[in-house]
């Protein structure tokens, strides 16, 4: 089988082949060379016209070949000397941006040449990857998400993970890296797929499988049914077989829930780009993963933001004290700031008058319809929570008698987490093991670097107190 260099190359060169290659001509040469079957030259010469000939071709060539040597030598023989230059030149090109696939900031301008924004935009259309608008571009996080996607696409496999709180801008941060970098869709990656897990159970994960495979295939048609009804061994054979079609591929897996979703992608030697709560599923992974925390709109992002939906708010007698006012009680996160900016209507009076109905009323105050796929910032909360242990959830709720936004130390905790203690464990050590859990599997909590101190998130005091609340009226 062809390098994946070799394969991306190879289709690479079929714009150019379409109009001087007849496939028909290499048959006999690359069969005497040991390159084709007589099975796959007749497969070959059975195909009703000149291009599926050649798609044939170049399938076959792809699987069977070791190098694009024979093919070379083939337009040699055959006196077709620029495709033997084209070729000849794009495998010397190639050698030099995978020296450069690390440092691409100091590109060789002769061997990296970036895609047209244009070009790339189809590129993630034909994924399905979201065309997400925002307001605040977070260039310190994109560049560091396309720094660590660079550094895995030299790597067979790899997964580079954002892990944040729900709606904290996962999904926005990945999708406008894919889109702004104009070296990672081009360069480092020449396909990238699109796959939402959130709403798939481990029963379901067949179907992310088939739609991978159905965004894989050149095939117009499809036997929908037949595939639904293969095992899942054969769905894995039919993915690999679509992917040496499809060389340097990343997939972008979106609010990843299923531990058996990340197995069978482990599985599968991707390129991985994933959006996750619970990082704790990926621990499973055997290929290199890159964890990137994701941390809410610093102050001078949530100026931005208020820039282009609340410009109103510039006419206040103090903007930076509104600003701390709109960080503070949207914690920075993107996707209460835009339902506070939506629900106030441009009026600051009633973005200040919502903030305050937040902590009397807790989070349902802010029910409505924004981008974030969450109409209720509570429920997408309540998404992270039914995923924890019992006693996980009895944390979150005691984290109602606590301070927010204050950093709390080990000692502080064990009076609150209640712990079952072993011999030879510590109570420190095992409240820590446990905050840290929660840490892991939902971001409702902070935890410092050192490890000695955990900050509880306003919103996730919010969103305890307002459980707590419903249950006592209940």
């Amino acid at each position: 089988m062809l390098s994946e260099k070799d394969r991306a190359i190879l289709y690479e060169s079929v714009e150019l082949l379409v109009h001087d290659f007849d496939p028909e001509d290499s048959i006999i040469f690359l069969e005497v060379h040991d390159i084709l079957t007589r099975s796959q030259c007749e497969k070959i010469e059975k195909q009703p016209s000149r291009l599926e000939k050649l798609r044939e071709l170049l399938r076959a060539y792809s699987r069977r070949a070791e190098s694009l040597l024979p093919l070379i030598q083939y337009f040699d023989y055959n006196l077709q000397f620029h495709l033997c230059d084209f070729l000849n030149e794009k495998l010397k090109a190639a050698k030099e941006v995978e020296n450069n696939r690390h440092f691409p900031d100091v590109p060789n301008p002769k061997a990296v040449v970036p895609l047209k924004k244009e070009k790339r935009l189809s590129l993630l259309l034909d994924g399905q990857v979201p065309a997400i608008r925002n307001a605040c571009v977070r260039e310190g996080i994109t560049k560091q998400i396309a720094d660590a996607l660079r550094s895995n696409s030299k790597l067979d496999s790899s997964f580079t993970v954002l892990h944040g709180m729900a709606g904290i801008g996962k999904t926005y941060a990945a999708a406008q890296t894919l889109m702004d970098d104009p070296y990672l869709i081009g360069v480092n990656f020449h396909h990238v797929y699109y796959l939402d897990d959130s709403r798939v159970t481990p029963n379901q994960i067949k179907h992310l499988m088939t739609d991978l495979l159905l965004m894989l295939s050149d095939q117009v048609v499809f036997n929908l049914p037949h595939v639904k009804d293969l095992s899942t061994v054969a769905l894995m054979k039919l993915l690999r077989e679509a992917l040496i079609d499809k060389p340097y591929t990343l997939v972008f897996v979106d609010d990843v829930r299923s531990a058996e979703t990340v197995r069978w992608l482990d599985q599968l030697g991707l390129n991985v780009l994933a959006t996750a709560r619970n990082i704790e599923i990926f621990d499973s992974v055997s290929s290199h993963i890159s964890i990137i925390p994701l941390q809410g709109f610093k102050n001078n992002e949530v100026a931005t933001y208020l820039d282009k939906f609340l410009t109103l708010y510039r006419l206040e007698m103090n903007s930076d004290a509104f600003v701390r006012l709109a960080a503070d009680f949207s914690s920075g996160n993107p996707a209460v700031l835009s339902k506070l900016v939506k629900l106030s209507n441009g009026s600051c009076e009633r973005f200040k008058d919502y903030c305050a109905m937040m902590l009397k009323n807790s989070l349902k105050c802010l029910n409505c319809i924004t981008t974030y796929r969450f109409n209720d910032i509570e429920d997408a909360i309540h998404a992270s929570i039914v995923l924890l242990e019992d006693y996980e959830k009895d944390i979150i709720m005691r984290t109602a008698s606590l301070k927010f936004d204050v950093p709390i130390p080990l000692t502080e905790w064990c009076d609150v987490v209640p712990v079952e203690l072993c011999r030879r464990t510590s109570e420190i050590r095992e409240v820590y093991d446990r905050l840290s859990r929660i840490h892991k599997k939902t971001f409702l909590l902070d935890e410092s670097d050192d490890h000695s101190y955990f900050t509880v998130k306003r919103l996730t005091f919010l969103y305890a107190t307002s459980m707590l609340n419903n249950n006592d009226q209940q």
